[in-house]
């Protein structure tokens, strides 16, 4: 946001694969800057209807006291009031603040709402979870923003016992074609240098001595697929390149014009204009807002056997398809808080187990 507002009077470019706030939106105030990323003006609105169709009429609502919570939060409530849904409390806080984050646990401890909205940012949800943990403060079923509804850091035994069951929408997980070993590649050549061999034997294997308690994860990977904002990156350099493309009047087999001088405002006007496919099928392209229309997975938190945490989707949100079918939800793989395996209200769920909305 700060980056947006001092490179905008200049109309230099800017393509951001995580900032989600509806107030980005602005073209007045950000009248360069392109996003990979859904707005919150999507984001709020489904949140509001997952929890109606589900049927909870009474929520509690907690977020940030920031752009992204602030914004976030009131697009939801308006959605939320418009769809009969009633609020009995909704408070906020901010990281700094922490006479008013324990005044919202003491609201949450005592109110009768047994769902609660958290549109919080990531630092700020490590707090709550503290607070909630020492309020001894556990089963209720949260419904979280994506800022942390995937955050492995807060995978603990104290945090399950508060957000155990929890549901939300998620940037989805995408494997991109060679990344993995690109990364893996990249990344071991820095933190393992001597793993390419080459050179004097002996002096090989002394430079490699130090790095023995490296060796047992040489072969560890499962990170890599799990970074699901990687495919909102690819989505943005593919953006500029073809934009870039476009100007340089780039031909397959005459190459790009080399005289050429772009100015940032034309590399602004060319992003206005791109629309391609990546290689995973999306198509990419930027509306009058300078944002995409987002496709997102709905996430639960679920423990496993073997008492691993795993955010399992469990649906998805296509913002667009129309508006009867850009939701569906499988119930049948939900587990609810406290463990529960079935949800209160039946008369949602159709024969296959799918709430669709």
């Amino acid at each position: 946001m700060i980056v947006s507002r001092t490179t905008g009077p200049f109309k230099i470019p800017v393509i951001s694969h995580s900032s989600s706030c509806e107030c980005l939106g602005n073209r007045k105030d950000y009248p360069s800057l392109f996003r990979t990323i859904g707005s919150d003006y999507y984001y709020s609105e489904a949140l509001a209807l997952l929890v109606k169709h589900l049927g909870w009429s009474w929520i509690g609502t907690v977020n940030s006291d920031n752009d992204y919570g602030n914004n976030g939060m009131a697009r939801f409530l308006k959605t939320a009031q418009q769809e009969g849904i009633c609020i009995e409390y909704s408070v906020k806080y901010y990281r700094t603040e922490t006479e008013k984050l324990k005044k919202a646990v003491e609201v949450i401890k005592k109110g009768n709402a047994k769902v609660i909205v958290a549109y919080i940012s990531f630092l700020d949800m490590g707090l709550l979870i503290e607070q909630l943990s020492i309020q001894n403060i556990t089963g209720l079923q949260i419904i979280g923003s994506e800022a942390w509804i995937t955050a492995k850091d807060y995978i603990t035994p104290r945090s399950i016992r508060v957000l155990g069951g929890s549901l939300g929408f998620a940037v989805r997980k995408i494997n991109i074609e060679g990344l993995t070993d690109y990364v893996i590649k990249a990344f071991w050549d820095n933190a393992f240098p001597c793993s390419q061999g080459g050179g004097n034997s002996s002096q090989y294997v002394l430079n490699c001595s130090r790095y023995q308690h490296l060796l047992v994860l040489k072969n560890y990977n499962d990170d890599v697929p799990d970074q699901r904002y990687a495919s909102n990156v690819y989505k943005a350099v593919y953006a500029m390149a073809h934009a870039l493309h476009n100007l340089l009047k780039c031909k397959e087999q005459d190459g790009c014009e080399k005289n050429l001088t772009i100015q940032p405002q034309q590399v602004v006007e060319a992003l206005k204009m791109v629309n391609f496919t990546v290689k995973f099928g999306d198509n990419v392209w930027f509306d009058k807002f300078g944002g995409i229309v987002p496709l997102y997975e709905i996430v639960n938190w679920q423990q496993d056997s073997n008492g691993s945490i795993q955010f399992k989707a469990v649906g998805y949100y296509d913002a667009s398809l129309p508006p009867d079918q850009r939701f569906v939800l499988n119930t049948k793989n939900i587990i609810w808080a406290r463990g529960q395996l079935e949800v209160n209200d039946n008369n949602l769920v159709n024969d296959n187990n799918l709430v669709v909305l």
